[in-house]
C-alpha cells in the first residue's frame, strides 16, 4: 500500500504542514499493522506533485493499492477526502469525505485507518484496534503545533528550524506529556548542531 501525499486544497501555502502531517500519521498508523507492507514517508513523498499516473507509480513502488486525496482548513473546519484504489484492477476499494471540526483531527486520521484496513481485507485483532485508537495527545491544538513544527523540522534550513522549536515548544506548553512534541523539539536541536547553525 502506498498513501501518496494528501494535497492542500486550501490555497493557502501556510497550510501545507497539515497535508503532509496527516499522510504522515495514516502511513504510520498503518505500517503498524501485520500483514501489510506500507510504503515509507521518505519513498513516497518524492511523488508530492509528480505528474505521474497510478499505474506508473504502483508500478515502481511495487504496490497493489494507493490511497490519494485532499485536505483543507477553512475557519476551524477540517475538510478531508480520500479514496482507496485498487490499481490493478483500477477501482476505487473505498472513499470518504470528512467535514469536521479540527479537534476531531484524530477521529478523522483513526476512521480513515481503519476504513482502509477493512476495505484491504485486514484481520484486525483487539489490540491492532487498540494501536489505530491511540491519540499522542489529548490538546488538539498541541497536535496542530506539532504539525507545523514537523513541516518546518523537514525543510532543514536554520529559519525552518527556529520556527519548528517555537511550534514544538508551544506543543509542549500546552501538554507537558506530549512525547512526539519532546522528540520534534531533540531532534530539531540535534540538527542545529549538526548542520553548525548552534554549537553540539
Amino acid at each position: 500500500l502506498a498513501i501518496l501525499p494528501l494535497v492542500n486544497a486550501s490555497g493557502d501555502a501556510d497550510a501545507e504542514y497539515l497535508s503532509d502531517g496527516i499522510t504522515e500519521s495514516i502511513i504510520y498508523n498503518l505500517s503498524r499493522l501485520p500483514g501489510l507492507r506500507v510504503v515509507p514517508r521518505t519513498t513516497v513523498f518524492r511523488y508530492k506533485q509528480a505528474e505521474k499516473d497510478l499505474p506508473t507509480i504502483a508500478k515502481e513502488l511495487k504496490v497493489k493499492a494507493i490511497v490519494t486525496g485532499r485536505v483543507s482548513l477553512r475557519g476551524g473546519q477540517l475538510i478531508v477526502q480520500a479514496e482507496l484504489v485498487d490499481v490493478a484492477h483500477d477501482a476505487q476499494l473505498w472513499g470518504e469525505r470528512y467535514n469536521r471540526s479540527f479537534a476531531d483531527v484524530f477521529a478523522v486520521q483513526e476512521e480513515m485507518a481503519t476504513a482502509i484496513s477493512s476495505s484491504l481485507q485486514l484481520r484486525l485483532s483487539g489490540e491492532d484496534r487498540q494501536q489505530l485508537a491511540r491519540h499522542p495527545t489529548t490538546d488538539s491544538q498541541a497536535y496542530q503545533s506539532y504539525l507545523k513544527g514537523r513541516y518546518y523540522w523537514g525543510k532543514r534550513s536554520l529559519d525552518a528550524f527556529t520556527r519548528a522549536t517555537v511550534h514544538f515548544q508551544e506543543a509542549i506548553d500546552r501538554d507537558p506529556n506530549f512525547v512526539l512534541a519532546h522528540v520534534g523539539l531533540a531532534d530539531t536541536l540535534n540538527l542545529l548542531g549538526y548542520y553548525n547553525h548552534r554549537p553540539p
